[in-house]
């Protein structure tokens, strides 16, 4: 994912999915659609230096849940962020 306004709706619906695992790595129910701080720091750990998930989660949860919505999600995607982590520039 680019980080920019040209990414589609279906990538980014496709990739919240693969992070609201909830049921998947332990934890109990079905996708919740919210990605929690335990999805992400999964996902993020297998990429990037410890620590990133929950820098990641602080950005990027606006509304303060404790959890990030596909709405929350998107705006981070296109805003470049979640490639900034992911590459280390936050």
């Amino acid at each position: 994912m680019l980080g920019n306004q040209q990414e589609r709706d279906t990538d980014i619906d496709q990739a919240f999915q693969l992070l609201d695992t909830e049921g998947r790595y332990g934890t109990k129910g079905l996708s919740d659609g919210k990605i929690s701080p335990e999805e992400l720091r999964v996902f993020l750990d297998a990429i990037c230096p410890q620590g990133y998930g929950d820098i990641c989660m602080r950005l990027a949860d606006t509304n303060q849940s404790g959890q990030i919505n596909k709405k929350e999600f998107a705006k981070v995607i296109k805003s470049g962020l979640a490639r900034d982590i992911v590459c280390g520039r936050i």
